[in-house]
């Protein structure tokens, strides 16, 4: 949450309720919950503020100015001082770019960076990816490895056959365990 007060009471509300369910409904829901909030801070920039924010986000990764400036068409020294003003307002942090002393971006709040990537992108493969993130953000190895035992053992309704297929490629792409893995890709294509 990047130290979000808000959003840490979201999430504890969520959690409070159980997280037994499925997992992607639980994530929907939540970025359900915080989107009225996330739609109306994104809104608040300005227009070239939004282009420059919403390319560091679709990176994910810290990335440095000449990289988003690449990604939106802008000149290297106006996504600069964009970067700046969305660090001055909290929105963006300043991180070490590997072992070199180059400075990189990243969203500071990373489930704001979740929402932006999810809402704005909707390209399956690309819900899949973000998906995962989501899943390697949330719950530690052992509990992706329980969520994937219990996925294996659960039979989705013909309506729930694509949802059901997406978490469990999302999964497979988070679980160490060779033969967990397989069995989760087996059915997410068997689904499909």
């Amino acid at each position: 949450t990047g130290g979000n007060v808000r959003t840490t009471l979201m999430l504890f509300h969520l959690l409070s309720q159980g997280v037994d369910g499925n997992v992607r409904e639980d994530m929907e829901r939540l970025l359900d919950n915080v989107t009225p909030l996330y739609k109306a801070r994104f809104e608040e920039l300005a227009d070239q503020t939004q282009v420059v924010c919403h390319a560091l986000a679709m990176r994910w990764n810290p990335s440095g100015a000449a990289e988003v400036a690449e990604d939106c068409a802008l000149d290297t020294r106006i996504v600069s001082a964009q970067l700046d003003n969305l660090f001055r307002d909290g929105l963006v942090e300043k991180v070490k770019l590997g072992r070199s002393r180059k400075t990189g971006y990243q969203i500071a709040e990373r489930f704001f960076n979740l929402w932006l990537l999810m809402r704005t992108s909707r390209r399956m493969r690309h819900k899949l990816a973000y998906l995962t993130r989501f899943l390697e953000s949330f719950y530690d190895a052992d509990e992706r490895c329980a969520l994937g035992e219990r996925q294996l053992n659960t039979s989705p309704s013909s309506e729930r056959m694509l949802r059901h297929a997406e978490l469990s490629w999302a999964l497979a792409n988070t679980v160490q365990d060779r033969e967990l893995r397989r069995a989760l890709e087996g059915q997410a294509g068997t689904l499909l």
